[in-house]
């Protein structure tokens, strides 16, 4: 009995056996398109590689612009000399004093020059930037940067 198998055992065997699983099979179309895929994401992380820096770099070369209104800071400085020579006025001036009062304001006009561009000197240093004045500028639109409230608080020191 042993070497017959039971109508039972006979069927249940086949039932056993395992599937068949078929591994898919690589064609040379499949390894050409990943190819292809590998030499364009090398390409372009190469490409990134070398762009990134060089946009840092040309960021960091450009040249800042400020800009400083000597129109304002000179109407400003007429107007207090102005308000200073009224308030040393007498009703009566002799033509002595009026030549006193002019080499005042000539002497006051000089140191206010010479004070003025040693701060726009300094405030160019600091920024690190090409200031002009506000009165070339063609167009307000833009990123300049507006330093005539530092340079007026140099002058007021």
């Amino acid at each position: 009995m042993s070497e017959q198998l039971k109508p039972e055992q006979a069927q249940e065997e086949p039932q056993k056996s395992e599937p068949k699983q078929t591994t898919p099979v690589k064609t040379k179309s499949d390894d050409k398109w990943l190819n292809i895929t590998k030499f364009v994401m090398a390409t372009a992380f190469i490409s990134s590689l070398i762009t990134i820096p060089g946009l840092y770099i040309l960021k960091q070369s450009q040249t800042k612009i400020g800009v400083v209104d000597v129109q304002a800071l000179i109407m400003e400085h007429e107007k207090k000399v102005t308000q200073q020579l009224y308030a040393n006025q007498g009703a009566y001036q002799s033509s002595d004093s009026a030549a006193l009062n002019s080499g005042v304001v000539e002497q006051q006009t000089k140191q206010f020059v010479q004070k003025m561009e040693a701060s726009i000197d300094q405030i160019n240093k600091s920024c690190g930037c090409v200031l002009i004045n506000k009165a070339a500028l063609l167009t307000q639109s833009g990123n300049v940067s507006d330093y005539t409230q530092t340079v007026r608080e140099a002058l007021e020191k």
